[in-house]
C-alpha cells in the first residue's frame, strides 16, 4: 500500500489504529486524556503561541507542513494559552516531535492499552491523579438534582449512609445542593451501584474513576 493510501485511510479515526503513547515519549511527559476530542481525534500537542501572541514565521511554517505531511488527518485551533494541534495517529506524534519538538509544550493522548479500553466504553470517566481524592477513595460520583426535583436530599444521605461503609461528601452539611460530590471506593460501588441506580440513578449525572500516575 502507497504512503498516499496510507493517509488517505489515516484520517479516519479507528479505536483499533489508536495507539498509547505511554507515560513519557521522547523526553515529554504525556498527559492522560478522558475523551476523544471531537469525537475523531486520540491525541493532541500543544504548541508555544496562542491567539494573541505568535510566532508568525513559525506557525506558517507548521501549518504548510501539516498540510504537505498529513492533509485531513489534524485539526488546529488557537487558545488563550496554546495552539493545539490534534492528530489521528500516532506516528504522526512521533514525526512532530522530530521536526518541532522545540516548540512544543503538552503532548496528551492515551498512555496504555487499559486507558484505550477504559476510553472506548466503561460506564465511568478517568480521572488521572498523583494520589486517592482523601488518599484513599478512588471513585467519585457527581449527583445533580434539578431545581423542583422530588429527590430529597436528606434521604439521599441517609440512603448513603445506610448502603456504603465507606464515603466522604464533598458537601456533607447543606440539605438544599444541588450539585454534590460522594467520594467512595471502587470494591463498594462495584457492589451497590444496581441499588443506586434504582433508587437515585436519575440524579447520578456522572462517575469518575482515579487512576494513580506513574511516578
Amino acid at each position: 500500500m502507497s504512503s498516499t493510501s496510507n493517509i488517505n485511510q489515516d484520517h479516519i479515526f479507528f479505536w483499533c489504529k489508536t495507539e498509547p503513547l505511554g507515560y513519557d515519549l521522547s523526553g515529554f511527559k504525556i498527559s492522560p486524556i478522558n475523551k476523544i476530542y471531537y469525537d475523531k481525534f486520540p491525541y493532541k500537542v500543544s504548541f508555544n503561541g496562542n491567539r494573541n501572541y505568535r510566532d508568525i514565521d513559525f506557525h506558517s511554517h507548521l501549518t504548510d507542513w501539516l498540510h504537505d505531511n498529513f492533509t485531513w488527518c489534524t485539526s488546529s485551533q488557537y487558545s488563550s494559552k496554546s495552539r493545539n494541534v490534534y492528530f489521528t495517529r500516532k506516528y504522526m506524534i512521533d514525526e512532530v516531535i522530530k521536526m518541532f519538538g522545540h516548540e512544543i509544550i503538552e503532548i496528551s493522548g492515551p498512555v496504555d492499552e487499559e486507558h484505550i479500553e477504559q476510553l472506548q466504553g466503561s460506564r465511568y470517566d478517568i480521572e488521572y491523579r498523583d494520589k486517592y481524592w482523601y488518599n484513599k477513595y478512588d471513585t467519585k460520583i457527581e449527583f445533580f438534582s434539578r431545581h423542583g426535583s422530588d429527590i430529597n436530599i436528606n434521604e439521599l444521605k441517609a440512603f448513603i449512609g445506610n448502603t456504603f461503609e465507606k464515603y466522604q461528601w464533598y458537601d456533607f452539611g447543606s440539605a438544599t445542593w444541588y450539585n454534590n460530590y460522594l467520594y467512595v471506593t471502587s470494591e463498594e460501588l462495584d457492589q451497590m451501584y444496581p441499588f443506586l441506580k434504582i433508587n437515585y440513578g436519575e440524579v447520578v449525572v456522572n462517575i469518575i474513576r482515579c487512576k494513580l500516575l506513574e511516578k
